[in-house]
């Protein structure tokens, strides 16, 4: 916690930190200020000092995601037209803007992701990363990089994308990656897709508490569906339709766990929203622990294979580096329902 303080102080920005809910899902909510005022907030959830790290981690990434952090020297202004080539034409927005105009458009240097390393460098649209990039109140920002686009006029969805903080590249990649496999899998639960189950009667104390809190947030049952079989590695979804959460990890109780604290994080975004329950002739399978550990460079391999076996590939900008870095992934052609803010 002390290392991620002190990088929000070297950016200038304090932490304000509030105990929101206590209990068995811990939730803090986490303002950065700058001479009093509120830039970026965001919620944390998990057991002891984990939600107050998440909840400040959260705010981070919403403040980079803005293009108040650009320089105009990060920003390449490309012909559209010649940024709908290779992997990247998968992306939906991508195809839009190519024809769309044949004017440049800025664009920001991302890294193709490989299982064995580093890749070649990638010219991504900066619409892709920054959501407010295209707005009227950093036109200045764009006139300067040669990217005269009127973006009022264009259509776009949202990029199959997350941002991800953490304390090194690798482990804020596997977050942002988790978050994408996340919308991923809830399109799938969307289109009909039968999933198996975890059965509720074999989790541990701690962990059934835990889902407990879930149900009680979300308003309904939460059902976990286990995704281990299509990740290769410990993975599940828990909730359905109307608020969902997923997690990914070599040990099944933190993959569990990040799955189960996702949901409570879009639960407490949509208050409103209910689950409607999975099927019930679903398979069901029990909870086991397992011992397993790895390091998140061990981890991001792992599911850059689950990616490649797909004929998926992912690209990544870090946006910040430091004692925390803020990375912003994506991955063209991969189905997703919205756009992924922090990955749990």
């Amino acid at each position: 916690m002390d290392d991620v303080l002190a990088e929000v102080a070297e950016l200038g920005l304090t932490a304000k930190l509030t105990p929101v809910a206590g209990g068995a899902a811990p939730v803090w909510r986490c303002d950065l200020l700058r001479d009093g005022v509120a830039l970026s907030d965001g919620p944390g959830y998990g057991a002891g000092a984990d939600a107050e790290i998440d909840a400040v981690l959260d705010a981070l990434t919403r403040r980079f995601a803005g293009a108040a952090w650009l320089r105009p020297a990060d920003v390449r202004a490309v012909p559209a037209p010649e940024l709908a080539t290779g992997r990247l034409a998968e992306d939906e927005t991508v195809r839009t803007l190519a024809r769309y105009t044949d004017l440049p458009v800025g664009t920001l240097s991302y890294r193709r992701l490989l299982p064995t390393g580093p890749g070649p460098l990638a010219s991504v649209p900066a619409l892709l990363a920054i959501s407010d990039y295209g707005r009227g109140g950093h036109m200045l920002l764009r006139h300067s990089v040669g990217d005269v686009v009127d973006y009022d006029a264009l259509g776009t969805r949202p990029a199959v994308a997350a941002w991800a903080a953490a304390g090194t590249r690798a482990e804020a990649t596997v977050r942002a990656l988790t978050g994408l496999f996340d919308h991923d899998a809830h399109h799938a639960m969307l289109a009909g897709s039968r999933p198996v189950l975890l059965d509720p009667a074999t989790l541990p104390p701690d962990l059934s508490a835990l889902l407990a809190s879930a149900a009680l947030a979300a308003g309904g049952p939460v059902r976990v569906a286990d995704l281990t079989p299509q990740l290769g590695v410990p993975a599940y979804l828990a909730g359905d339709r109307a608020v969902w959460g997923s997690g990914v990890s070599f040990s099944r109780r933190r993959a569990l766990t990040g799955a189960l604290t996702g949901l409570l994080r879009r639960a407490a975004a949509c208050p409103a929203a209910r689950l409607t329950p999975m099927a019930e002739s679903a398979e069901l399978v029990p909870y086991r622990e397992n011992n397993l550990s790895g390091t998140a460079p061990e981890l991001l391999a792992e599911l850059l294979d689950s990616l490649a076996a797909r004929d998926l590939a992912a690209f990544q900008r870090e946006h910040h580096t430091g004692r925390v870095s803020v990375v912003h992934v994506l991955v063209p052609g991969l189905r997703c329902r919205d756009q992924g803010l922090t990955a749990v």
